[in-house]
């Protein structure tokens, strides 16, 4: 993986909308757990910017290129 690749992000229906996808870009790698908001737990998380909203978190992240799954939507940071 690396900064800047392309992602799929976020399978759903967010608001109700049926078959939603959302693109963006990895924009961060490692990013530790206190960085996300969650204390004390033993995650490497990937970042990207690609819209997380309810009813689509949870989801894969894809690999546009090779089509792989590459993490799952967890959590979103929207208090910077």
């Amino acid at each position: 993986l690396q900064v800047g690749q392309f992602v799929l992000v976020a399978v759903g229906s967010p608001g109700g909308l049926d078959n939603t996808v959302t693109m963006g870009i990895i924009s961060g790698l490692e990013r530790s757990s206190e960085v996300a908001g969650l204390m004390h737990k033993k995650v490497g998380f990937i970042q990207t910017d690609a819209a997380i909203n309810p009813r689509n978190s949870g989801g894969p992240l894809v690999d546009v290129e090779r089509g792989t799954i590459i993490g799952i939507n967890t959590c979103i940071r929207a208090n910077m």
